[in-house]
């Protein structure tokens, strides 16, 4: 089974300094997003471009097999 599709998810979330140190410690991990009230995606962080001092980070994930 493969570890994840062809699918990138791009978006920009409000994050603080403590939380975007805490998701840079686990580099390979995953996270969960939703789109709405939609149903939760994992995704393989691709990168985070954090801005810290307007509290935001732009977010690519690559989407996980389920």
């Amino acid at each position: 089974t493969p570890l994840y599709k062809a699918e990138i998810i791009t978006f920009e979330y409000p994050l603080s300094v403590a939380d975007y140190k805490y998701i840079r410690s686990a580099p390979y991990g995953y996270l969960n997003v939703q789109c709405g009230t939609g149903l939760f995606v994992k995704g393989f962080i691709k990168t985070i471009d954090f801005k810290p001092a307007e509290g935001m980070a732009n977010i690519t994930l690559i989407v996980k097999w389920q």
